[in-house]
Protein backbone atom coordinates (compact mmCIF):
# COMPACT_ATOMS: atom_id res chain seq x y z
CA UNK A 1 0.00 0.00 0.00
CA UNK A 2 1.29 3.47 -0.83
CA UNK A 3 2.39 5.99 1.78
CA UNK A 4 -0.67 8.20 1.26
CA UNK A 5 -3.16 5.33 1.32
CA UNK A 6 -1.63 3.89 4.49
CA UNK A 7 -1.84 7.20 6.34
CA UNK A 8 -5.31 8.05 4.97
CA UNK A 9 -6.55 4.70 6.26
CA UNK A 10 -4.95 5.44 9.64
CA UNK A 11 -6.60 8.88 9.67
CA UNK A 12 -10.01 7.43 8.79
CA UNK A 13 -9.66 4.73 11.45
CA UNK A 14 -8.62 7.32 14.02
CA UNK A 15 -11.66 9.46 13.18
CA UNK A 16 -13.95 6.48 13.65
CA UNK A 17 -12.33 5.86 17.06
CA UNK A 18 -12.68 9.56 17.93
CA UNK A 19 -8.90 9.85 18.23
CA UNK A 20 -8.82 13.27 16.62
CA UNK A 21 -5.23 14.15 17.46
CA UNK A 22 -3.96 11.04 15.65
CA UNK A 23 -6.30 11.74 12.74
CA UNK A 24 -4.88 15.26 12.52
CA UNK A 25 -1.32 13.93 12.54
CA UNK A 26 -1.99 11.23 9.93
CA UNK A 27 -3.81 13.64 7.62
CA UNK A 28 -1.01 16.19 7.93
CA UNK A 29 1.52 13.51 6.98
CA UNK A 30 -0.43 12.80 3.79
CA UNK A 31 -0.61 16.52 2.99
CA UNK A 32 3.14 16.88 3.48
CA UNK A 33 3.54 14.17 0.86
CA UNK A 34 0.55 15.08 -1.38
CA UNK A 35 -0.56 18.70 -0.73
CA UNK A 36 -3.52 18.38 -3.11
CA UNK A 37 -5.03 15.24 -1.55
CA UNK A 38 -8.77 15.89 -1.22
CA UNK A 39 -9.51 13.19 1.35
CA UNK A 40 -6.62 14.24 3.56
CA UNK A 41 -8.02 17.78 3.61
CA UNK A 42 -11.49 16.55 4.53
CA UNK A 43 -10.17 14.23 7.27
CA UNK A 44 -7.94 16.99 8.63
CA UNK A 45 -10.81 19.49 8.63
CA UNK A 46 -13.00 17.11 10.63
CA UNK A 47 -10.21 16.39 13.12
CA UNK A 48 -9.56 20.12 13.53
CA UNK A 49 -13.26 20.75 14.08
CA UNK A 50 -13.41 18.12 16.80
CA UNK A 51 -10.25 19.52 18.40
CA UNK A 52 -11.80 22.99 18.52
CA UNK A 53 -9.45 24.52 15.94
CA UNK A 54 -12.32 26.17 14.14
CA UNK A 55 -10.54 28.67 11.90
CA UNK A 56 -8.16 26.03 10.57
CA UNK A 57 -11.03 23.59 10.12
CA UNK A 58 -13.06 26.03 8.02
CA UNK A 59 -10.00 26.94 5.91
CA UNK A 60 -9.24 23.26 5.34
CA UNK A 61 -12.80 22.46 4.26
CA UNK A 62 -12.66 25.41 1.85
CA UNK A 63 -9.33 24.21 0.45
CA UNK A 64 -10.84 20.75 -0.16
CA UNK A 65 -13.78 22.34 -2.00
CA UNK A 66 -11.35 24.38 -4.08
CA UNK A 67 -9.38 21.23 -4.95
CA UNK A 68 -12.42 19.17 -5.91
CA UNK A 69 -15.54 21.32 -6.32
CA UNK A 70 -17.65 18.44 -7.64
CA UNK A 71 -17.19 16.25 -4.56
CA UNK A 72 -19.90 16.68 -1.92
CA UNK A 73 -18.03 15.44 1.18
CA UNK A 74 -16.26 18.73 1.97
CA UNK A 75 -19.49 20.71 1.40
CA UNK A 76 -21.26 18.35 3.81
CA UNK A 77 -18.47 18.85 6.33
CA UNK A 78 -18.73 22.61 5.97
CA UNK A 79 -22.49 22.41 6.57
CA UNK A 80 -21.84 20.47 9.78
CA UNK A 81 -19.12 22.93 10.75
CA UNK A 82 -21.50 25.91 10.48
CA UNK A 83 -24.25 24.01 12.26
CA UNK A 84 -21.88 23.25 15.15
CA UNK A 85 -20.74 26.89 15.27
CA UNK A 86 -24.38 28.05 15.07
CA UNK A 87 -23.55 30.27 12.09
CA UNK A 88 -26.98 29.87 10.56
CA UNK A 89 -26.57 32.22 7.60
CA UNK A 90 -23.37 30.50 6.52
CA UNK A 91 -24.97 27.11 7.12
CA UNK A 92 -27.86 28.10 4.84
CA UNK A 93 -25.42 29.27 2.16
CA UNK A 94 -23.46 26.01 2.43
CA UNK A 95 -26.66 23.96 2.20
CA UNK A 96 -27.75 25.93 -0.87
CA UNK A 97 -24.35 25.30 -2.49
CA UNK A 98 -24.60 21.62 -1.67
CA UNK A 99 -28.11 21.48 -3.12
CA UNK A 100 -26.82 23.11 -6.29
CA UNK A 101 -23.99 20.57 -6.48
CA UNK A 102 -26.37 17.63 -6.11
CA UNK A 103 -28.50 19.13 -8.87
CA UNK A 104 -25.41 19.40 -11.09
CA UNK A 105 -24.57 15.76 -10.27
CA UNK A 106 -28.17 14.82 -11.15
CA UNK A 107 -28.80 13.31 -7.72
CA UNK A 108 -32.44 14.23 -7.14
CA UNK A 109 -32.75 12.40 -3.83
CA UNK A 110 -29.76 14.14 -2.23
CA UNK A 111 -30.85 17.44 -3.75
CA UNK A 112 -34.31 17.08 -2.21
CA UNK A 113 -32.90 15.98 1.16
CA UNK A 114 -30.62 19.01 1.22
CA UNK A 115 -33.50 21.29 0.27
CA UNK A 116 -35.49 19.82 3.19
CA UNK A 117 -32.61 20.62 5.57
CA UNK A 118 -32.42 24.16 4.22
CA UNK A 119 -36.16 24.68 4.58
CA UNK A 120 -36.09 23.21 8.11
CA UNK A 121 -33.24 25.52 9.06
CA UNK A 122 -35.04 28.57 7.71
CA UNK A 123 -38.35 27.45 9.24
CA UNK A 124 -36.73 27.19 12.65
CA UNK A 125 -34.48 30.23 12.46
CA UNK A 126 -35.54 32.40 9.55
CA UNK A 127 -38.45 33.53 7.50
CA UNK A 128 -40.42 32.03 4.64
CA UNK A 129 -39.13 34.87 2.49
CA UNK A 130 -35.56 33.67 3.15
CA UNK A 131 -36.49 30.14 2.11
CA UNK A 132 -38.01 31.41 -1.12
CA UNK A 133 -35.01 33.62 -1.78
CA UNK A 134 -32.48 30.82 -1.14
CA UNK A 135 -34.42 28.45 -3.33
CA UNK A 136 -34.88 30.86 -6.22
CA UNK A 137 -31.34 32.21 -5.99
CA UNK A 138 -29.63 28.82 -6.18
CA UNK A 139 -31.86 26.89 -8.54
CA UNK A 140 -34.27 27.81 -11.25
CA UNK A 141 -37.61 26.11 -11.54
CA UNK A 142 -36.48 24.47 -14.77
CA UNK A 143 -33.48 22.89 -13.02
CA UNK A 144 -35.77 21.34 -10.43
CA UNK A 145 -38.44 20.32 -12.90
CA UNK A 146 -35.95 18.59 -15.16
CA UNK A 147 -34.34 16.86 -12.19
CA UNK A 148 -37.69 15.57 -10.91
CA UNK A 149 -38.67 14.56 -14.43
CA UNK A 150 -35.45 12.53 -14.85
CA UNK A 151 -35.95 10.82 -11.49
CA UNK A 152 -39.62 10.08 -12.20
CA UNK A 153 -38.68 8.59 -15.55
CA UNK A 154 -36.11 6.37 -13.87
CA UNK A 155 -38.59 5.29 -11.19
CA UNK A 156 -41.29 4.28 -13.65
CA UNK A 157 -39.23 2.56 -16.35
Amino acid sequence: MSFAKTHLKAARDSLSKKDYQTAKTESALVLDFEPENYNAHVFLALALLELGEFDKSEQTYRKAIELSPNQPLAYQGLCSFYERKKELGKQADALASLMQLFNKLKDAVKCAETLQKLVALRRKNGTLQEVKYDFMLKMTFNDIASLVERESFLLFT
